[in-house]
């Protein structure tokens, strides 16, 4: 009775060493079938699947690390030479867009625009408006680039019209100060107001819209090429 205890005893002790050695094993080393790291086949799965997901994981992390780098800090080979297409851009800019709103400016009065055509303050404003428009061509490539997205484009067309429209306006003489207040139709701003914004604004689109659109053709072209990036 006594051998037989010791024998079962030595059983038990030879059970619970396997089972402790084997809960520690890792799944991919064949454990024994009582081993609770393993108890599961599903479980040792996952197991063996969790490095190549995180292998997986980083492939896609740094391929799209590499798109965005690629998009956004392409490398300018010649420093020189995009300048020069910058100022080519500008030129352009400035010539058609002062040819595509001269129409508009010799019928300008004050019924709807900040001064007659052909005086002092008519002549200042145009000259402006013609170094705005020089400045857009230069913006205007900068800012689209290789993008075709064309929300973008008239983004840049808007952002200049509505700039250009609101510095012309000027308070007319009803008007109070600290709050403004011009009266009808909306107190900030009367009709007089009103109109010589939208004469500002349909000139100022006229001259950037027709700007863009000569860029555009250009870069069709190969007249001017695109920022790279």
């Amino acid at each position: 009775a006594i051998s037989t205890m010791c024998g079962r005893v030595r059983v038990a002790l030879v059970m619970a060493t396997l089972w402790s050695v084997d809960g520690f094993a890792p799944c991919g080393l064949t454990p024994s079938p009582l081993s609770p790291s393993c108890f599961s086949a599903s479980r040792c799965a996952r197991q063996r699947q969790r490095p190549a997901l995180r292998l997986q994981g980083q492939d896609n992390n740094e391929g799209r690390e590499e798109d965005r780098v690629q998009k956004w800090a392409a490398p300018v080979l010649d420093e020189s030479a995009e300048r020069i297409e910058s100022v080519k851009a500008g030129v352009l800019s400035a010539v058609v867009g002062s040819i595509a709103m001269a129409p508009i400016a010799c019928l300008e009065s004050t019924a709807w625009y900040p001064s007659n055509a052909f005086d002092p303050q008519w002549e200042l404003a145009h000259d402006g408006l013609s170094v705005m428009l020089g400045l857009f061509g230069l913006v205007y490539r900068y800012a689209v680039r290789q993008d075709r997205n064309p929300q973008l484009k008239q983004g840049v067309v808007g952002a200049f019209v509505i700039t250009r429209a609101l510095a012309m306006l000027q308070a007319s003489d009803g008007c109070t100060a600290l709050p403004l207040s011009c009266g009808p139709p909306l107190g900030y701003f009367n009709w007089e107001m009103i109109a010589t914004g939208a004469g500002a604004g349909i000139e100022s689109g006229i001259a950037f819209a027709a700007s863009a659109a000569a860029i555009e053709f250009a870069f069709s072209k190969d007249w001017v090429r695109r920022f790279p990036s």
